[in-house]
């Protein structure tokens, strides 16, 4: 097994880094092996980000400016840089392009492409979701609560999963759909995002809305994302 140890220095605490450079040395001594990560920006680009936030350096003293306390944190922090295994200018990158920087340096392949996925179904006469990041209402769907048959099934019955997944429109609806989050998904794991959440609406939450939850979180499975599907209002529904 193997062990990721982070390890964020306070300037606070400035009185440890001596002590923090003494224990890898001891920790290399013992054949384990340490990767040790300087984040650099420019002296401009510091001075800007605290100028930008209003706060106090926290190594000034007395009368010292930002710019002081700046160049003060550089001396203090001279040796831990020596020793980086990797250095990263962020003076002009984007958080999200240092954060997937980080992680193509640390993660190993399949934690870069990890994504967590929930898909559930819903009803909106219940209440619209408030923690979904992506919303598809899927009431334009004929709905199968008008055959006396089916009414009191839920999409997760086979005749009603049937009935939906085998309208044209939702065909159509579901390779557009599947192409809409086969191109989104990649570009939210670019972007560091590691939990998503989708919710499928329909009227009440029991037939249109189950059968597609159920089909969309299949599809994601088979595209190698970890999904958990559930039915938000299925104990709601109207059943034998």
């Amino acid at each position: 097994s193997s062990r990721k140890l982070a390890v964020v220095c306070d300037l606070r605490a400035q009185e440890f880094f001596p002590e923090l450079t003494r224990e890898l040395g001891k920790l290399d001594e013992m054949g384990i092996t340490t990767k040790v990560l300087f984040l650099d920006s420019t002296d401009e680009q510091l001075l800007n980000r605290y100028k930008a936030t209003r706060r106090r350096h926290p190594l000034c003293e007395g009368d010292m400016s930002v710019l002081d306390g700046i160049r003060k944190e550089r001396d203090l922090l001279d040796e831990a840089r020596k020793q980086a295994d990797y250095v990263l200018d962020t003076s002009v990158t984007r958080p999200q392009d240092t954060r997937a920087k980080i992680r193509a340096l640390f993660a190993s392949e399949n934690d870069i492409d990890e994504m967590r996925i929930s898909v559930y179904s819903f009803g909106f006469k219940h209440g619209a979701p408030i923690d979904a990041d992506i919303v598809i209402d899927v009431r334009f769907l004929p709905n199968p609560y008008y055959d006396k048959e089916l009414r009191t099934k839920t999409g997760l019955d086979r005749e009603v999963s049937e009935f939906v997944l085998g309208q044209p429109e939702t065909k159509r609806f579901l390779e557009r759909w599947y192409a809409l989050l086969d191109e989104i998904i990649p570009g939210y794991i670019k972007e560091g995002k590691q939990y998503l959440t989708i919710g499928v609406g329909c009227t009440g939450g029991q037939h249109r809305s189950v059968a597609l939850a159920t089909v969309t979180g299949q599809h994601l499975s088979q595209a190698g994302y970890h999904v958990n599907t559930t039915h938000r209002d299925l104990a709601l529904a109207e059943v034998n």
